[in-house]
């Protein structure tokens, strides 16, 4: 009896997706670092004296800080850009020698493959401008389907977890996606609910926790939380300010002209423009901006939103590695409170004139400046920490407005 395939699982918008290329309005060949795998670094060693190897010889580094084979060199940037995309938009590499001489990262961009038990998973970054646009903008939510996988397994495929570990991923992944759906709740309150489960999944072996996590989130969502979460302290001056802490430590790194010119039209909206001190009129114009510009816009289009925390939530795998569960959680909430005080700020700046569009076009630059950056998560975990924001009451104050 011939043996079923293994299944390939994708959310719908990667359905019919093709690299926009030269006419995307943006790119992907700057802005961050290009690490070259191991397989890749060993081609390109191999190649035969024309200008194009020169250039690669000149270009590709060994990385000596970390051996890992998916980190094993480094394209060093002429400026900004990668030093092999021509004036056109388009690579040289794949010009001049063949998309198989792509190093892993950037033949797989914006994709991202995992393996599973049940076959293999794919998602894509949010910092692709047109992968954005496709899962943001659906109000019917990210939904995944499955099929039969056609070849080879892709390029890039990050290898299989132990299955104590997938199985409470994926049970940590059912229950925050019902809880981030769930509409009875603002959306602050339905990350602190997640919380109550992440929290209980780290303090307990995943042997112990897997048999009640079903019936965890179903508590998680229970409107008898309502009092504990009653007594979340609403403090915009220390939200705002930690928010503030974590921007500026990032922005001197950022290359991302489009993060840095709309999070400087927010900042400037709300009256705290570069080098000036925090001062309580921008509490208070921050509040306004959230009552009468941000709050009414996401509830016209509240799919936005959590179209973005489902998509991090199926990217991100938080909740796949136990020794990290509730840091996961915590960077999941950080970044948003980050992206909620530039969606504030923007709406101040924007007022009716704000868009999806706009909001569309902030989350993909938010996400080409943050996600690569394994240094600055460390940071910010270690700032929440020293702010005291790891309690679930005390995370709240991140989160509510």
């Amino acid at each position: 009896m011939k043996a079923a395939r293994p299944l390939l699982t994708v959310p719908t918008y990667l359905s019919g997706f093709r690299c926009l290329g030269a006419d995307c309005e943006d790119h992907c060949c700057y802005g961050w670092d290009i690490f070259v795998d191991r397989a890749s670094y060993q081609r390109y060693r191999k190649l035969k004296a024309t200008p194009l190897a020169a250039l690669v010889a000149k270009a590709v580094r060994r990385n000596r800080r970390d051996a890992a084979d998916t980190r094993y060199a480094k394209i060093q940037r002429n400026g900004d850009d990668c030093p092999f995309l021509t004036g056109s938009g388009l690579c040289r590499l794949q010009a001049e020698l063949g998309e198989s001489f792509l190093p892993d990262v950037c033949a797989v961009f914006p994709r991202r493959w995992r393996a599973r038990r049940s076959g293999i998973e794919g998602s894509a970054s949010l910092a692709c401008p047109d992968i954005a646009r496709r899962a943001l903008t659906d109000p019917h939510g990210i939904r995944l389907v499955s099929t039969p996988l056609e070849g080879p397994p892709p390029r890039g495929l990050i290898p299989l977890l132990a299955a104590d570990a997938e199985a409470l991923g994926m049970g940590l992944r059912k229950a925050a996606l019902a809880l981030i759906g769930d509409r009875r709740y603002p959306i602050w309150e339905r990350l602190l609910r997640l919380g109550i489960v992440y929290e209980a999944a780290q303090r307990q072996p995943p042997a112990v926790i897997l048999p009640r996590l079903a019936s965890l989130g179903t508590q998680a969502r229970d409107p008898e939380f309502a009092p504990f979460l009653a007594q979340t302290l609403l403090l915009t001056g220390l939200q705002i300010q930690i928010v503030r802490r974590l921007h500026d430590e990032k922005l001197p790194s950022v290359r991302v002209q489009a993060f840095r010119e709309m999070t400087a039209a927010a900042f400037a909206a709300l009256g705290w423009p570069e080098h000036r001190p925090f001062e309580e009129a921008v509490g208070r114009r921050y509040d306004d901006a959230f009552q009468r510009r941000y709050r009414p816009f996401f509830q016209q289009h509240p799919h936005l939103l959590e179209n973005y925390l489902c998509h991090t939530i199926l990217h991100d795998d938080p909740g796949f590695h136990p020794e990290t569960i509730f840091a996961d959680y915590l960077a999941l909430v950080l970044y948003f409170a980050m992206l909620r005080t530039y969606l504030i700020g923007l709406a101040a700046h924007d007022g009716p004139a704000l868009s999806p569009d706009r909001v569309v076009r902030l989350i993909a630059a938010f996400t080409k400046v943050t996600e690569p950056d394994e240094a600055f998560r460390r940071f910010a975990l270690d700032l929440v920490t020293q702010s005291g924001c790891t309690d679930l009451l005390r995370v709240g104050v991140l989160l509510r407005n």
